[in-house]
């Protein structure tokens, strides 16, 4: 064991005398070390022998601990110790107990036996055993302590050992992404490092992960992943799928929960939280629409493709001196934090600043040559304006006379939502008849924020536009001519010499209105130096003058079609100086590119090429602005008059916005439009209809996967059996197998059916995600129904090519269009709250009350044909308050049964499912799952007294009591049972049960007298009960 027994020096003989004390007794062997001064040291080994008798010691311990000899949580073990006999006589009849005092080991079985060990022989005790818990600490070292016993004599020893066990803990999260981070929008995997820093491993390792915050910004899409073992000291991966709500806030920290278990018991939880996006600007959009970006001073920053990270980053704009150029945004600070970003400057140092701003108060500037770096500043929670601010001061130029910047982190902010805008449908693919006309919407939506402003042109493909030959101006020689003119006009500056300045009022003429067609255009004039000497004037087709101005100019205008006359003037006689004036449609067309090369007049022209209104396609308005979140609705009237039938006529509409444009092709054909349409069918029984106009609408013709004599159609008679389909009406069809008919003919549009008090069945037109117009308002809601192979389910719409079940209240027609009709199915949510029991897919409600007037919304159709799913109450309902009788039709060979219990039974009761043909019962408890051969065909789903799970003996109430008292008992199963009362002195009052009771919730009243009916006197009273193995006593006062 290591312990220092003796220790002594030699004497002048060489001679040490070591004193062993009680070591002595103890047969076995001693280590003898001798050194000595520069000698090596000498190791013997002595020998203790008894001097007569046996002498039991523990020669070896081994240990089985799950197949190896390491002791890990949760492990049965089995010791097995070595005996040897280290004394002169034989030991018989041995005994060894081991025992434990450590509160994670329990022996399970302590004692071995030995019936003979001779002198200096060596004997094996198996079979003792113990347990180690699964709460057992990592590297946890426990004793055993062993008494060995052999007639008289008892020998103790003390087996030390070491238990081990996993500790698991999350390690890192990566996030398999693009950015590696978790953005708004975003379904990304979620990769987590197990680590087990214990010294057991873990089998067959289960992790769940949780988003316990109830605010749907999170969605788990797969919360569970599983490894075979996570061995000692060392990790393992797991991979989780989440998504991030659109609307989620950057700077949102989501705090996750994983749940980890193995065997053995094993269980522990880790928390682990990401934060949501980053609140990045990078201008990489090419614009500034990411943000609510405002701009002031002399001129607006651009985008500028010297970037620091990327394609694009912000550039001041072009000022002269005493200008300046600002841009700022003003955002919701949720949680202090800092602002960075990356800047670069290139100005007269000392001089011309990007100065950097937090409401107003400069946080630093810089000028001179700065190539890219970072700053940031600590910004507190709250409103927030950030400010970036290119500032000249009154003279000298230097550099690109300009700042730069990008990359910019925001703190954790509300982001204001760019605008973005959809439309739908992306395309129009239409058939009109010759001669008529027929009008479908177009859906403008913004569905980010702020404002999406529009204006929609119409163009013809086969056509495009013309642009004007302005007559190109050779920028070598104008830049030489400028050049000379500018020395010119130097020297008469320095001589004194006067230089008159242009006279011009600029303005865009508010009397010139241009025809509905026109084109917008800006028109801008700058560029150049000695811009007080320009002057100008547009002169439209009809004489009228459109703009007049100088330089510097722009501004906005509508133009019609036609050739402009420009009329340009220099004060000085010497050009333009580098000025042009310029005139581009908003779409980019560059219609005019001018500048006066010399002299003091000069004129041009340039033609507005605006294509001529489209005959066949019109627009019920052409402009306009949606706030974020809104939708304009416009109305496309195409009309086939003086067309060709048979054409095809084709266009686009070009929607141009603020945030961009986006092109809807248009197909107009003028006459019938025939296709070729796919309808998909089940094995056996479908519900279908006919989708298109088709010369042969016999049933084998149109599906010739079906089964002859299979086709049924239902009207106020019943069913009727058929050999052709007809527009509008459903039919019931059978299958050989699940196949797909290809049915080709004219598309129809919408159809008009009538309909029946009561059920009908129907089929829409040809197309898809079909709606519905009900000018009498007799269908009864939510009681469009298809069927699928699990039977009959809530359909939003009509597809084409199925049937469907319809409900009505009374006789009349309906009119089933397309999509952009008028009213669609909503299928109600009612139910949100009700129990639900789901039975192969199909949902029943139950448990909550609904008004008798929408009880018929949720009906069922009639029952499908034998070897079809179905599931429904007896009444032809998929709705019952107190449940009832459940009939099941199945094709499968198992009953799939889920339920959601929402409304309890109420107190003391239970909702209760029972399989008619077998008699099993099971109880409906918040959420569960039951699995039951599929030749169940009926269920009674009832309320039903609930069993207490224990023997319970209430107090009795009221308590004290005159005279009469009331005393609960709850018995879990049939019992015999005595309640008996006593008096204070152990006296039997009297009985007052004394007989069997079923199982449930019992009470019995007892009126304060005897067995003989005397009344009793006030005092306590001691009362009992006896059922089966439970006993039970309690008091009771009887004050008069």
């Amino acid at each position: 064991s290591g312990e220092l027994l003796a220790y002594g020096y030699t004497d002048e003989s060489g001679t040490a005398t070591l004193e062993l004390g009680d070591a002595g007794d103890v047969p076995g062997e001693l280590d003898l070390v001798i050194t000595g001064f520069n000698y090596l040291p000498y190791e013997s080994t002595v020998m203790v022998l008894s001097p007569d008798g046996p002498y039991l010691v523990i020669d070896n311990v081994s240990v089985n601990s799950g197949l190896d000899e390491i002791i890990e949580f949760g492990e049965s073990v089995e010791l097995t110790l070595a005996l040897e006999n280290v004394g002169n006589d034989d030991a018989s009849d041995v005994t060894v107990t081991i025992t434990s005092s450590d509160s994670y080991i329990s022996i399970t079985n302590g004692l071995g036996t030995i019936t003979y060990i001779g002198p200096n022989e060596t004997v094996v005790v198996s079979g003792l055993s113990f347990d180690v818990s699964t709460d057992v600490p990592d590297d946890h070292s426990f004793d055993l302590s062993c008494v060995i016993n052999a007639g008289s004599e008892t020998w103790e020893s003390i087996i030390s050992l070491i238990a081990y066990a996993p500790m698991v803990s999350v390690g890192t999260v990566a996030v398999d992404d693009e950015n590696g981070q978790l953005d708004p929008g975003d379904t990304a995997d979620l990769i987590v490092t197990l680590v087990n820093d214990g010294g057991a491993a873990i089998n067959n390792v289960a992790a769940i992960l949780n988003y316990p915050n109830d605010d749907g910004l999170i969605i788990v899409n797969d919360g569970t992943d599983e490894l075979s073992v996570i061995p000692a000291n060392s990790n393992g991966t797991i991979t989780f799928n989440v998504t991030v709500a659109d609307w989620a806030n950057i700077g949102l920290v989501a705090d996750f929960i994983i749940e980890i278990s193995a065997d053995n018991n094993y269980s522990v939880s880790d928390q682990v939280s990401l934060t949501i996006g980053l609140c990045l600007e990078d201008f990489e959009s090419g614009d500034f629409v990411q943000y609510s970006w405002e701009f002031n001073g002399n001129a607006q920053w651009t985008i500028s493709e010297d970037a620091y990270e990327g394609n694009y980053a912000a550039k001041s704009g072009a000022i002269s001196h005493n200008q300046t150029s600002v841009m700022s945004v003003t955002l919701d600070v949720f949680a202090s934090d800092e602002i960075s970003f990356y800047y670069k400057v290139s100005s007269e140092n000392n001089y011309d600043y990007l100065k950097f701003y937090i409401d107003g108060t400069q946080q630093g500037e810089w000028a001179g040559d700065v190539d890219w770096s970072q700053t940031s500043f600590y910004v507190n929670a709250g409103s927030r304006t950030f400010t970036w601010e290119y500032d000249k001061d009154g003279s000298v130029s230097n550099g690109s006379d300009c700042a730069w910047v990008d990359y910019i982190i925001f703190p954790p902010s509300n982001l204001p939502t760019p605008p973005q805008m959809d439309v739908n449908p992306i395309s129009f693919d239409v058939s009109v008849p010759i001669d008529q006309t027929l009008t479908e919407i177009l859906s403008i939506l913004n569905v980010g924020g702020g404002s999406v402003d529009y204006s929609i042109n119409l163009v013809e493909t086969t056509s495009g536009r013309n642009n004007p030959d302005d007559g190109s101006i050779n920028m070598e020689e104008q830049l030489a001519l400028e050049t000379d003119q500018d020395i010119e006009k130097k020297r008469r500056i320095a001589a004194g010499l006067e230089i008159e300045a242009a006279e011009v009022t600029s303005m865009i003429h508010p009397d010139y209105a241009p025809d509905l067609r026109a084109t917008d255009v800006t028109i801008v004039c700058d560029g150049g130096n000695y811009q007080y000497e320009v002057s100008w004037s547009i002169v439209a087709p009809n004489g009228d003058e459109v703009a007049s101005g100088g330089a510097p100019f722009n501004g906005d205008a509508s133009l019609d079609s036609g050739v402009y006359t420009v009329y340009a003037e220099d004060s000085f006689g010497d050009g333009w100086n580098g000025n042009y004036l310029t005139v581009t449609g908003t779409d980019g067309t560059e219609y005019l590119f001018y500048t006066l090369a010399n002299g003091s007049e000069g004129t041009t022209t340039f033609e507005i090429n605006t294509p001529d209104p489209i005959s066949w396609i019109s627009l019920s308005q052409s402009n306009g602005s949606i706030l974020g979140g809104d939708t304009d609705e416009i109305e496309i009237t195409f009309d086939t008059a003086d067309l060709e039938e048979g054409s095809m006529y084709t266009c686009d509409i070009d929607i141009n916005s603020n945030i961009g444009l986006i092109t809807v092709p248009v197909t107009l054909t003028v006459g019938a439009l025939n296709i070729t349409m796919n309808v998909d069918n089940l094995y056996d029984w479908n519900i279908v209809g006919l989708p298109l106009i088709v010369e042969n609408a016999a049933c084998q013709a149109v599906f010739p996967g079906s089964i002859e004599n299979t086709l049924y159609s239902f009207d106020e008679n019943g069913y009727g059996l058929n050999s052709e389909l007809s527009i509008g009406n459903g039919y019931w069809l059978r299958f050989w197998e699940a196949g797909t008919s290809a049915i080709y003919g004219e598309v129809l549009a919408s159809v008009t059916i009538s309909l029946n008090e009561g059920w009908n069945m129907i089929s829409g037109c040809s197309l898809p995600n079909g709606g519905w117009i009900d000018p009498l308002d007799i269908v009864i809601p939510n009681t469009l129904y298809g069927f699928g192979e699990n039977g009959y389910f809530n359909s939003p719409s009509f597809e084409p090519g199925y049937g469907y079940w319809i409900r009505a209240n009374a006789a009349g027609e309906i009119i089933v269009s397309g999509p952009d009709g008028n009213a669609k199915v909503v299928v109600g949510n009612a139910m949100k709250d009700a129990n639900q029991i789901t039975i192969n897919g199909t949902i029943l409600y139950f448990g909550i009350d609904i008004p008798e007037e929408k009880q018929l919304s949720y009906s069922l159709p009639p029952k499908p044909p034998v070897g079809a799913a179905d599931v429904r109450f007896e009444n032809n309902m998929k709705y019952a308050e107190e449940g009832g009788l459940v009939e099941v039709m199945s094709n499968r060979e198992s009953l799939q049964i889920d339920y959601q219990i929402n409304v309890d039974a109420g107190e003391k009761m239970q909702w209760v499912l029972v399989d008619q043909s077998t008699g099993q019962e099971y109880e409906l408890k918040d959420i569960g799952h039951i699995e039951l051969d599929g030749t169940a065909d009926s269920f009674m789903l009832k309320r039903a007294a609930e069993l207490p799970k224990t023997f319970v003996l209430s107090q009795n109430y009221p308590n004290p009591f005159n005279p009469v008292t009331t005393i609960n008992y709850e018995l879990p199963e049939v019992s015999f049972v005595i309640i008996r009362v006593y008096n204070l002195v152990g006296q039997q009052v009297t009985d007052i049960v004394s007989k069997v009771k079923p199982a449930g919730y019992h009470q019995v009243m007892w009126d304060g007298k005897d067995q003989f009916g005397e009344p009793m006197a006030s005092g306590i009273y001691i009362y009992s009960i006896t059922a089966k193995n439970f006993h039970a006593f309690k008091k009771m006062v009887l004050m008069k």
